[in-house]
């Protein structure tokens, strides 16, 4: 399948919507991480201060003096007095008079604690720098009546340093999954988009199949997806008119010179039926010719009604032989003559012979009208690598390089004062079509026009 990335395609659109979804899921999801990494890590470092505050509230005793006593042990005792001054604690009495202290004293207590296990956490620092970022918790004890605060306090620096060296390790292990995270589900939805246009591109391939010979094919409509059901629905009820319409113009144009044909035959009996002059000859001519228009009318009629051209067969040598023992009396009035040229064999294709017949005697008749007097008019028979031809061959004027293709469309003539209908070439091109064959025109050797009728390899050769 063939994708335009042009801007209106749709699937460009539906991947820069998905990509710009994705980076924006990332994002969010990275902020959010982040935003609950620190809410969460700040957390458990309160939570790290209310356990030792506890710790040191719980390991407080009187001794027989009434001296507040610590029974702190030696592990957890050297964490507060190591070096740095990293951790801090302080029980102080009501007046805020400090009993036991680490080496480094806390700071000031909040001035409202607030009651329970939990006490309060507060942060500080001052502006001059010698303090370092602090966090703390303050709570009340009650010992035996009498009335302490404890308070237990760590740098907040080391915090902030653990958080920075995890998101970091964090990144470094884990940020080579961010282009997986964001690629991988772009490439599922293009293959997922893929597929889902696949029926779109099988409907564009069996559309391209209709043309006026094949009007009766219909898009199916129960295999599509239900998005657009509707519109393939309304494509195949246009093209239900469309054939609708050929139709009535087919009929009308077969009708219509169908009915000619006999007022036409009888204004020439009646023409007959006077007696010789000028004139009477002059309008024989002019009912000769509306004849002729009136029978390729018909003719067109017949071949673009057709749709099948492989049922039966056609001897290309037989047809060529009619055609040049048909024309051969006209060629001779008019001071000319016609020649066949073709091998022993015979060559036969998949086609229908009358068809092919009209094809032929309209090449040759066209060229008698154009090849002077005393010139031969030669019909060849060829088996060619690529399948069978018939060439025909005149000592004409030729045709311009710019008329070889207007010659085939309908009523097109290049000499309008002229006689002919404009409807011969066309009919060989329709037949040509018909058999999937093409026309071909260029100059002969020896001056004059070759056309060239080129079928597909399909003959059979007895």
């Amino acid at each position: 399948m063939t994708i335009a990335w042009e801007s209106r395609s749709l699937l460009r659109r539906i991947l820069v919507s998905l990509t710009l979804a994705n980076l924006a899921t990332i994002a969010i999801t990275v902020l959010w991480f982040l935003v609950k990494f620190e809410s969460t890590s700040q957390d458990m470092h309160d939570s790290t201060l209310t356990s030792r505050a506890e710790e040191i509230a719980d390991s407080l005793s009187l001794s027989e003096t009434g001296q507040v006593v610590l029974n702190l042990p030696k592990s957890m005792r050297r964490g507060f007095d190591g070096p740095g001054g990293r951790h801090r604690f302080s029980v102080k009495d009501e007046s805020g008079a400090v009993l036991l202290a680490s080496t480094i004293a806390t700071g000031l207590p909040p001035a409202h604690i607030e009651e329970g296990e939990y006490g309060t956490i507060y942060r500080y620092h001052d502006d001059s720098g010698t303090v370092p970022h602090m966090a703390g918790v303050a709570r009340r004890v009650d010992l035996h009546g009498r009335h302490l605060v404890v308070q237990v306090e760590e740098s907040d620096m080391r915090h902030e340093a653990i958080i920075r060296a995890l998101l970091e390790k964090t990144f470094e292990e884990g940020g080579g999954l961010m282009l997986p995270l964001l690629f991988l589900p772009l490439g599922i939805s293009i293959l997922v988009v893929r597929r889902s246009f696949r029926p779109v591109a099988v409907l564009s391939q069996l559309a391209e199949t209709i043309t006026p010979k094949t009007t009766g094919i219909r898009l199916p409509e129960s295999e599509v997806p239900a998005e657009i059901e509707p519109l393939v629905h309304a494509i195949n009820s246009a093209f239900d008119r469309l054939a609708e319409g050929l139709r009535i113009q087919r009929d009308f144009t077969a009708g219509a010179a169908h009915e000619l044909r006999t007022p036409l035959a009888i204004l020439g009996a009646h023409l007959d039926s006077l007696s010789e002059d000028p004139a009477k000859a002059a309008l024989r001519g002019d009912i000769d010719d509306m004849a002729h228009i009136i029978d390729q009318l018909l003719r067109v009629a017949q071949i673009e009604a057709l749709t099948e051209c492989d049922e039966g067969e056609a001897d290309l040598g037989a047809i060529a032989a009619e055609v040049v023992a048909y024309l051969a009396p006209l060629a001779i009035r008019q001071g000319k003559s016609i020649a066949l040229e073709r091998d022993d064999h015979a060559i036969v294709i998949h086609g229908k012979p009358q068809p092919i017949f009209h094809a032929v005697s309209n090449l040759v008749s066209n060229a008698l009208r154009h090849t002077p007097p005393g010139t031969v008019v030669t019909v060849t028979l060829a088996q060619e690598p690529l399948g069978p031809s018939i060439a025909v061959r005149d000592h004409g004027p030729g045709v311009a390089a710019e008329h070889r293709l207007k010659v085939f469309e309908r009523f097109w003539r290049a000499d309008r004062s002229t006689s002919g209908s404009g409807l011969g070439l066309h009919i060989v091109k329709l037949v040509m079509d018909m058999h999937g064959g093409t026309v071909g025109i260029a100059d002969a050797k020896a001056g004059g026009a070759l056309f060239t009728l080129n079928f597909p390899g399909n003959e059979k050769i007895p």
